[in-house]
């Protein structure tokens, strides 16, 4: 898969396995902007996805194929 088959987004983590994350991928944000939560959890194979802490707490940049977002529907930018 090339790179424009797959897109970057800012989610959570709330478990991890051996093989795959569990990720929130629609977050709630307080008033000030920080991170209060998420819902819209799903399973990500580190196989096929990278998980990148960013400097917020409890934030990292999911990148994954689209094909998966789509299925898990997730939305991003294009």
């Amino acid at each position: 898969m090339s790179s424009r088959d797959f897109a970057k987004i800012l989610v959570t983590k709330s478990a991890e396995s051996e093989k795959s994350w569990y990720i929130g991928t629609t977050l709630i944000l307080k008033e000030n902007g920080d991170f209060d939560a998420a819902t819209d959890f799903n399973w990500y194979p580190k196989s096929i996805c990278k998980l990148t802490k960013t400097d917020k707490d409890f934030l990292y940049c999911l990148e994954a194929p689209k094909w998966l977002l789509d299925k898990n529907n997730v939305k991003y930018e294009l």
